[in-house]
């Protein structure tokens, strides 16, 4: 495939320190005054892409390499957006199941007598 490394891979492979020092570069290309580093960047990531989108913390802790999952809860810092959507969902799910209840006992009521 064109493109390629001479070791299959499509992106080079990045070791901590080249990696923190592409995120230093990013910051500096965005005019970000505070110094980005690679484990900011990885907090970003699990929590603003992979949390905030409904991955489940074990699959994150897997991806981040965590043997335990309360490191990975560290970075599961709960956003405002996450926590609305949460209680969007239970709202909907609580209104589906008295909706589905009240409908049985206003058949129940139309077929006893």
């Amino acid at each position: 495939m064109k493109g390629k490394q001479p070791d299959e891979q499509i992106f080079p492979t990045l070791n901590v320190s080249k990696a923190s020092f592409a995120c230093i570069n990013i910051g500096q290309i965005c005019r970000i005054e505070k110094g980005l580093t690679f484990h900011m960047a990885r907090h970003t990531f699990a929590t603003t892409i992979c949390l905030s989108n409904g991955m489940a913390m074990e699959t994150l802790s897997k991806m981040l390499g965590h043997s335990d999952i309360g490191t990975t809860q560290i970075y599961g810092k709960i956003t405002d957006l996450k926590i609305r959507e949460d209680m969007s969902r239970l709202q909907e799910h609580k209104s589906k199941a008295f909706s589905d209840y009240t409908e049985s006992i206003e058949k129940q009521g139309t077929t006893a007598f």
